[in-house]
């Protein structure tokens, strides 16, 4: 498929089809899309979802980025917006936790 086939499929009859198949015959459908900025295919299946996650790698993703989430997230662009915090380290943490974590 060419790439710039891809938008006008995203926004075609084509996913509310496959979108209404998917949810009869699973609890949970996770989709996977490019990050928001260079390709919008986020805003196109969001009629389709329940949250967003947003997943960012620590020292990498950039700041400007978190600005645009930030910006999604109060805008109420996307549903549920969540940041998920990539490649850290257990002992780098602050706060609340559970599990066999021991303290030294």
């Amino acid at each position: 498929m060419d790439v710039n086939q891809v938008g006008p499929l995203m926004l075609s009859k084509r996913i509310e089809v496959l979108m209404a198949t998917l949810t009869a015959q699973y609890d949970r459908i996770i989709i996977d899309t490019p990050p928001i900025g260079l390709i919008s295919d986020a805003f196109a299946l969001n009629p389709y979802i329940d949250s967003t996650i947003y997943v960012v790698r620590k020292d990498v993703t950039k700041k400007e980025s978190l600005s645009t989430i930030e910006g999604i997230y109060k805008d109420g662009k996307l549903k549920n917006t969540m940041v998920l915090l990539n490649d850290t380290n257990a002992t780098q943490t602050y706060g609340y936790g559970y599990g066999k974590n021991k303290r030294k």
